[in-house]
């Protein structure tokens, strides 16, 4: 499938949730070094563990996979349905909301994909997360993109 279809997948999944609040865009992400917890468990599991624990706290201790969705004036952190095949995206319950005008969110690439932060200076806030590399993230971020390390369209 390509990614205008996810994108529209994710975008509804999100306007689905939000209802009259119009999404500008949304994608599915997770928490970061979830690679490096998995190499290292291999090695000791108290590493394993440790690893994942900080990726959670990286993450604002939000749940491993989740819907980030923009609109004109918030982003939104969504949770996904525990039990999915992630084939038809649902959003069912809102974790985190921030005010665009109150953040910074950026986006990077990394080897495994594109973090995307966002940042809060005025509550010192700062979630990390990781979405797919390429233009499903891309357009995530310069929707929501405020900083100079924000992805060029």
């Amino acid at each position: 499938m390509d990614n205008s279809k996810w994108a529209s997948r994710y975008d509804k999944a999100a306007q689905d949730f939000l209802g009259d609040e119009p999404v500008l865009a949304a994608v599915q992400v997770a928490r970061g070094g979830g690679w490096a917890a998995m190499g290292l468990s291999q090695v000791s599991g108290a590493l394993g563990l440790a690893a994942l624990m900080r990726g959670k706290k990286r993450a604002g201790g939000l749940p491993q996979q989740f819907l980030l969705a923009v609109t004109a004036e918030r982003v939104y952190a969504l949770a996904l349905p525990k039990m999915s095949s992630g084939l038809n995206p649902r959003a069912v319950k809102e974790l985190a909301r921030w005010e665009r005008s109150g953040v910074r969110v950026t986006g990077r690439e990394v080897a495994v994909g594109t973090e995307i932060v966002i940042e809060s200076p005025v509550e010192g806030e700062r979630v990390s997360c990781q979405g797919p590399g390429g233009e499903l993230t891309d357009r995530f971020v310069r929707a929501a993109g405020t900083g100079p390390e924000a992805v060029a369209a």
